[in-house]
């Protein structure tokens, strides 16, 4: 049974006490000293390595304080470690798991720390729309955030052949509802699993980590990356769709993925509104007919963006003349189009089918149908004339209720 040394003990408590930005800056300036390429933002950081494989974690907790670094208890006998205050280890066991690995052996996989993602996941949101494809070589995602013992989470992905090479180290497949990867694996189209970092009852503050199950995932995550890293023939895990999963969360009763319980959730915010549903670009609570959706290149569904939003994008925001949906591209990209006006998407001009059945499943804003969508937006389906015309209609509306308050 592996134990905590009193070094790693300290290192586990000092991540545990960190705020989430402070989790952040810490994950900086590690990856900092030790990759050649660090991007970090108030947001996310991620860093490229040289194994093709992203580990995950992400720096938020549930607990609105840090636990007092004088209250951890940490039982020997058992091999389990917790905080009367909640220590959060949901996901701080990521953040170390992921710290060991970088700080002890000789290997870089790429490294990705999200915020935001007992919130919704909206540091990965923000992510998927900065990067529209990862930046390197990408083989599959291990994220370091599932409770319980060997545990291998996939969410909607529906790689049999992934969760076969996974299953050779020795984990389990389990169901569960959502983490960072349910936003990142669609985005960038390629296979990710949640595995197991061995707290129990998260969330609440009699959380527990068992750490030789933390230790025992540690050392199976490092046989995979000297895996990867010495056998070239590892492929690239393609991201193919649950068909059940994607009716559940895209279609069928029209909650659509950014109207899904738990994803873009605010307090403050009344988020089972019927006819409501959050923006993909600043998460407010939007009426759900006065969203709009766009498309990323060969994306195979698209994400509502509220009219506040599309006007500040709109410069990056074009039509395809053919199949007459609305992607948002990069300013290099934009830039590159002499005419906005007769321009035709990747999809339509390489003659290149969607996934037909996924986005036919997805019944609502991801299917572009014409006429109201499964979450009933009017949008929905709409071209570029229809649309700039509502979007009008709103902006002169929001002009009048302006002038009668004074």
């Amino acid at each position: 049974m592996a134990t905590f040394s009193q070094k790693d003990r300290r290192t586990y408590q000092n991540i545990c006490h960190l705020s989430e930005q402070g989790v952040l800056a810490f994950m900086r300036d590690l990856l900092t000293s030790r990759y050649e390429k660090v991007v970090a933002t108030p947001s996310y950081v991620y860093a490229l390595g040289d194994i093709p494989v992203a580990l995950v974690a992400h720096a938020d907790t549930v607990f609105k304080l840090p636990p007092s670094i004088d209250n951890f208890f940490y039982d020997q006998e058992k091999d389990v470690i917790w905080n009367p205050d909640g220590a959060g280890a949901d996901d701080r066991a990521g953040i170390f798991a992921i710290t060991k690995i970088v700080r002890n052996f000789k290997l870089r996989p790429h490294v990705i720390i999200t915020t935001g993602e007992e919130s919704g996941c909206i540091g990965a949101g923000k992510l998927i729309i900065a990067e529209r494809e990862f930046p390197a070589e990408l083989k599959f995602m291990i994220q370091l955030d599932r409770r319980n013992h060997l545990d291998a989470v996939y969410y909607d992905c529906d790689n049999e052949e992934f969760e076969k090479f996974i299953t050779e180290f020795g984990f389990k497949t389990e169901w569960g509802t959502l983490s960072d990867i349910s936003l990142l694996a669609p985005a960038w189209g390629v296979a990710a699993v949640n595995l197991s970092v061995g707290y129990e009852d998260e969330h609440h503050e009699v959380e527990r980590l068992h750490v030789d199950w933390l230790y025992e995932t540690i050392g199976k995550v490092i046989n995979i990356l000297h895996r990867v890293a010495a056998d070239k023939t590892v492929p690239v895990f393609k991201y193919i769709p649950n068909a059940y999963m994607y009716n559940y969360m895209y279609g069928y009763g029209g909650c659509g993925i950014h109207g899904y319980r738990g994803l873009w959730y605010d307090d403050d915010d009344d988020w089972d509104a019927p006819g409501y549903e959050h923006c993909f670009m600043c998460n407010k609570l939007t009426r759900t007919d006065n969203m709009i959706p766009i498309w990323y290149p060969y994306g195979k569904h698209s994400y509502n963006i509220c009219l506040n939003c599309h006007s500040d994008l709109v410069h990056q925001i074009v039509w395809c003349e053919k199949c007459g949906k609305a992607y948002y591209l990069s300013e290099e990209q934009a830039k590159k189009i002499e005419d906005v006006n007769h321009w035709t998407c990747e999809v339509c001009a390489n003659g290149v089918e969607r996934n037909t059945e996924t986005v036919q499943q997805g019944a609502g804003v991801q299917s572009g149908s014409a006429g109201k969508g499964g979450n009933g937006s009017d949008f929905c389906g709409m071209g570029k004339e229809q649309t700039m015309v509502r979007i009008r209609e709103q902006n002169d509306h929001i002009r009048a209720s302006r002038t009668n308050l004074f």
